[in-house]
């Protein structure tokens, strides 16, 4: 990112999304970060994948017993399953 291109490509919106789910984005790069998601259609349906990912994930350690929702993708349940029998 350059102060003539402020604009954020798709590399490096990916590269930013951790901070930004954290919330430590520098105010600079968060704007950038918004003008992309304001413009790019992917990059949302990205994000928008990661932050179902992570709520998902959440669900699964707080109540492990309760009933997945039916349209869970069926690689994501194997990935936290197989990630599950690995940690324990």
């Amino acid at each position: 990112m350059t102060d003539q291109n402020p604009e954020l490509t798709c590399q490096q919106f990916v590269e930013f999304i951790r901070d930004h789910m954290e919330g430590s984005l520098p105010a600079d790069v968060s704007a950038s970060f918004k003008a992309h998601i304001a413009l790019c259609p992917p990059c949302v349906d990205y994000l928008d994948a990661l932050h179902k990912t992570r709520d998902i994930a959440k669900l699964a350690c707080t109540h492990p017993d309760d009933e997945l929702p039916p349209d869970l993708p069926e690689g994501l349940v194997r990935a936290v399953l197989a990630s599950r029998r690995k940690s324990s």
